[in-house]
């Protein structure tokens, strides 16, 4: 049975994007149709086999546009396959450019506590800053 995710569990942007991406790949593979967003899967031969996977291709497509927030459906929505879908998503919000990566470290390496702060929410602080470095 397919699974969807709840609402606070949609892909928002670069902040939660980790989490999603895993939930995300679970929920597929629970579906059976991790390899439509791993790789593009060719066309099968016979009608039947190409009902079948144009029935997989949609379900997947909808896993998708289900689990991100109304903002990044345009960004999507124009993509045939839901492993461009996915690899859309991945590009926009993997974080693996320099810049961004520069700027998460600079932002750490100036932080520091505020006297009215506990040292547990200092490091929570900086935990939360560090993990999307």
């Amino acid at each position: 049975m397919p699974h969807c995710t709840k609402l606070d569990d949609k892909l928002q942007g670069a902040d939660n994007f980790r989490a999603w991406k895993y939930r995300i790949s679970l929920i597929v593979e629970e579906n059976y149709l991790d390899k439509y967003i791993s790789e593009e899967v060719p066309a099968p031969e016979g009608e039947e086999a190409k009902d079948i996977q144009k029935k997989n291709l949609v379900k997947a497509k909808i896993i998708i546009v289900d689990s991100i927030q109304d903002h990044l459906i345009p960004r999507v929505s124009s993509l045939k396959t839901p492993k461009e879908m996915f690899d859309c998503l991945t590009t926009l919000f993997e974080g693996k450019n320099i810049k961004r990566k520069m700027t998460l470290r600079n932002h750490l390496k100036n932080v520091q506590i505020l006297n009215s702060e506990t040292i547990q929410s200092y490091f929570t602080r900086v935990a939360q800053i560090k993990g999307t470095i």
